[in-house]
């Protein structure tokens, strides 16, 4: 089978944007004067070497770009990201994102003295678990996946503690 004929098309006229910060994240350091240039769907299709005297501002119209550093013209919207630097989205290897519902209140110190432990937050977990439903978990994870995708991450590996619903089922 030929991997290239059943790969999705890739358009580069008019559909893509490239993204210009002061620095970009590339080969495990940051590097000015690079660009990234993305598909409709936000797929890389390029990673541009900049001249250094380049002067691309923002343009919400594609226009056509050379990039003689890097050998290649395109139809691109051109967005200058002045002051920020671009890497990579972080990946959150292990989650458990219903949990969100008991965050800030399982960790207590009680008035005796007596200080909670690994095993009276579980207990707390397993509680609130049991008395979740399906649409509960739903709304706790689509809140703890956004809040995860606000600081970057773009990779989640979930973990479920599925159990029976109050009905047995």
């Amino acid at each position: 089978m030929d991997a290239h004929r059943h790969a999705p098309p890739r358009d580069f006229e008019g559909t893509n944007t490239t993204w210009i910060p002061d620095l970009l994240y590339v080969n495990g350091r940051f590097e000015r004067d690079t660009a990234l240039a993305c598909d409709a769907l936000g797929n890389i299709i390029a990673l541009l070497r900049l001249p250094a005297s380049h002067n691309l501002e923002t343009d919400d119209a594609p226009r056509s770009v050379a990039f003689p550093e890097s050998g290649l013209a395109l139809t691109t919207r051109i967005v200058r990201l002045r002051g920020r630097a671009l890497l990579p989205g972080l990946v959150n290897a292990h989650s458990h994102a219903f949990q969100r519902v008991i965050r800030g209140r399982t960790e207590y110190r009680s008035a005796a003295g007596a200080d909670d432990s690994f095993w009276t937050w579980r207990e707390m977990m397993y509680s609130a678990a049991a008395r979740l439903s399906p649409a509960d978990i739903y709304d706790a994870s689509r809140m703890a996946f956004l809040e995860m995708s606000l600081g970057g991450i773009t990779s989640v590996g979930e973990f479920h503690y599925l159990h029976h619903d109050a009905g047995g089922t």
